[in-house]
């Protein structure tokens, strides 16, 4: 099982620059400050976690010492230096315990309004994808869209393989750059069409394997059995994680993937 890592720098401070409807499920988030001429490197899968208080708010003043603010993971879209701009694609899903303080704010937050993040965060290094796999596999739902769209346009020319995105509908697809031998596929939730099914259907290239799956937790199971034991690719040429947990806000979502996790690990 391959872990994710974040440094703990100070949180900083940005300011909202333009919040755009993506399409009818995402808006895009651009944060700028002066302060991200300096921000560390970043690569595909990098994210920050977006602060909030206990009332879904960004005002963290009033945080004791003691408190920890509420937190919500986000992959970083882009990283302009330059002009000092973040840039964020946030799923707006879910009801309720769902939805959170990270869709709540995004979907109402206004062009010059504060808000800290911390981080950046990268994932575990993937042995396949950074040595030259024979072919790749990307596998995810919207909230891995942000992340996959990173990794497509970073990959050589000659790549091969499939990415398969699951959305929630037609209007929710959005043009990709990647290689020309990455067989893109859309799903539609709307559709009922199946990740886990979609994917089982799909040949099975020969060569070595770069596999990356982010998605719902008990989808990742299931693509998890699919990929470590019908498959048998090695763990270090596969990442997969859940993102998301339906019917459970993070905090409550992080444990039980560290639980899943561990019991995975010991067999």
């Amino acid at each position: 099982m391959v872990h994710d890592a974040m440094s703990k720098p100070s949180p900083r401070q940005l300011t909202l620059i333009s919040n755009q409807l993506l399409t009818p499920h995402m808006r895009r988030l651009v944060l700028g400050d002066e302060s991200l001429a300096d921000f560390p490197d970043v690569y595909p899968g990098s994210y920050i976690k977006l602060l909030f208080n206990a009332q879904g708010e960004t005002d963290l003043s009033q945080l004791s010492q003691e408190q920890r603010p509420a937190m919500r993971t986000y992959s970083i879209r882009a990283l302009d230096r330059l002009n000092a701009r973040l840039t964020l694609d946030v799923v707006m899903h879910g009801k309720g315990h769902e939805t959170g303080p990270g869709s709540n704010w995004a979907a109402t937050a206004k062009p010059g309004q504060p808000i800290c993040i911390a981080g950046p965060g990268h994932l575990a290094k993937h042995a396949a994808l950074e040595e030259g796999a024979d072919w790749v596999f990307f596998v995810g739902d919207a909230t891995a869209l942000p992340a996959i769209a990173c990794y497509l346009q970073s990959l050589p020319a000659q790549t091969v393989g499939y990415a398969l995105i699951q959305v929630k509908s037609v209007d929710d697809i959005q043009p990709l750059s990647a290689p020309a031998g990455v067989e893109i596929r859309w799903l539609q939730e709307e559709a009922r069409q199946s990740l886990s099914e979609q994917v089982m259907a799909l040949p099975w290239l020969p060569g070595r394997v770069g596999v990356w799956v982010a998605c719902e937790f008990d989808m990742m199971r299931a693509l998890r059995g699919y990929f470590r034991n019908q498959r048998s690719v090695p763990h270090q040429d596969i990442y997969i994680s859940s993102y998301w947990r339906r019917g459970k806000p993070e905090d409550l979502h992080v444990i039980d993937k560290r639980e899943d996790a561990q019991q995975f690990e010991a067999g």
